[in-house]
């Protein structure tokens, strides 16, 4: 952990913050995250689009339970990450597995995205992990605009699993799909302090959106944990 972490956590413990906070987190913590994203990324945040959680994973869970229906398609990249199908499954919903090949350098086939509209009964969402674990690829803006025409063309709702997004090399910078045209009203991104500020143990989360997505997902963060103590005490 980085010492300004550490410096903050041991003074929130002296000060006594140990109580519950509200399950979308504090305040302070909320209006930090939106400056975060709008800095980093010129993600158009306020507190009002961020709900914190302990940890970024937990979100996959919100997210299903929130916006899945039994018999939903959800398109997942192959290979995924492991928790990704158990939360789809749990919610009786479909993952549809499109492979990232490395005959092709693990890009995206944009004809299979397409093959997913065309053939599944009930297409809902689309899982996008970009920097993506475990190959690293990194979506091309390309690639993104393509999945972005996809999902508002057919009403899909976007889990963007931005975990990785400062762990990326050379040229290939990472692009939020949120930023691009049409897309915030549609999407919810994943955030992990534990891998942007080195601080894996301490499970800090958070998910941004659009007012009524994030709304609905702290929904769902209510029944959860109660509380994170790390959301609360890192400023």
């Amino acid at each position: 952990s980085t010492t300004s972490a550490r410096a903050s956590g041991m003074d929130a413990i002296r000060n006594n913050q140990s109580h519950y906070c509200p399950s979308p987190g504090i305040p302070e913590f909320r209006e930090a995250a939106a400056e975060f994203v709008r800095t980093e990324f010129d993600i158009p945040a306020e507190a009002k689009n961020i709900v914190a959680g302990p940890g970024a994973k937990v979100f996959e869970q919100f997210f299903c339970e929130t916006f899945l229906n039994p018999g939903d398609g959800v398109l997942v990249f192959s290979p995924y990450f492991p928790t990704y199908l158990p939360n789809i499954e749990r919610r009786g919903a479909r993952a549809v597995l499109t492979p990232l090949k490395q005959s092709n350098g693990f890009r995206p086939d944009i004809a299979d995205i397409e093959r997913f509209l065309e053939e599944d009964p009930s297409p809902r969402a689309i899982f996008l992990n970009s920097p993506h674990n475990p190959t690293g690829v990194v979506f091309t803006p390309d690639e993104l605009a393509e999945v972005a025409r996809i999902a508002i063309d057919n009403d899909l709702l976007v889990l963007s699993d931005e975990a990785y997004e400062h762990l990326w090399f050379d040229d290939h910078a990472h692009i939020p799909i949120s930023t691009l045209p049409g897309m915030f009203e549609r999407t919810v991104t994943i955030g992990s302090g534990g891998k942007t500020f080195s601080f894996t143990g301490w499970k800090v989360g958070w998910a941004t959106g659009p007012a009524d997505l994030v709304s609905a997902v702290r929904t769902s963060r209510g029944t959860a944990p109660a509380n994170a103590a790390p959301a609360r005490t890192i400023p």
